[in-house]
């Protein structure tokens, strides 16, 4: 889940946020110092490539593994998010 960074439009307050993609268009910020609204704050990034296309084959492969015997032993935390909130 990425993690988004929100400011308060009242005091300057910064807090990092980890938040669905799905659900970041929709998502409301409140601050827990003074209470006002929060607005996300885009921040540069960078990147650097560590593994070549199989690597990351085999990494996809072995994090769907550990997914399926998490959701196979009934583990509500992953199905919750997977599948979203009941």
């Amino acid at each position: 889940m990425p993690c988004y960074d929100f400011r308060c439009k009242e005091c300057n307050l910064e807090k990092n946020v980890k938040i669905r993609m799905s659900a970041i268009s929709e998502h409301k910020e409140v601050c827990v110092e003074c209470n006002s609204e929060m607005t996300q704050v885009i921040k540069s990034f960078s990147a650097s490539v560590k593994m070549d296309r199989q690597q990351v084959g085999e990494k996809i492969k072995e994090d769907a593994r550990k997914i399926a015997e998490k959701v196979r032993s009934g583990d509500q935390k992953i199905i919750s998010e997977i599948y979203g909130e009941k």
